[in-house]
């Protein structure tokens, strides 16, 4: 399930350099053409990570989750992570206890993820 993030104004935040979407905060990279997880609502029960986001008319990947993105969402159960993915921060899922499935394809990228022990592996999409 591919998502993509056509961009208005009304969803930056602060300098143009942070976008919200749903309950999760993207960040723009210094190089304008990639796009962070940076981090999410913590009362955040589901999540579709978007593929890419387009920014004034260039399409740009998410490409990245920031350290600690979902930190304490203690009632996220699923999260789907595109093939744009490539690196996953250190304690991305910590302390999210009712983490139930992440879908991605390249579960090797959840090595630093910290996922709670009652995690099973990764549903492979």
């Amino acid at each position: 399930m591919e998502k993509r993030i056509e961009l208005g104004s009304e969803q930056f935040l602060r300098d143009r350099q942070y976008l919200a979407d749903d309950d999760i905060v993207y960040r723009i990279n210094e190089d304008d053409q990639s796009v962070t997880v940076y981090q999410s609502d913590y009362r955040i029960t589901k999540a579709i990570i978007a593929s890419e986001v387009v920014i004034e008319g260039m399409a740009c990947p998410v490409s990245n989750f920031w350290k600690c993105a979902f930190y304490e969402c203690l009632d996220m159960l699923r999260v789907v992570i595109p093939d744009s993915v490539k690196n996953i921060g250190d304690e991305t899922f910590a302390k999210c206890f009712s983490l139930e499935k992440i879908i991605i394809n390249n579960a090797s990228l959840l090595k630093n993820a910290e996922l709670p022990e009652n995690q099973l592996l990764p549903a492979l999409i």
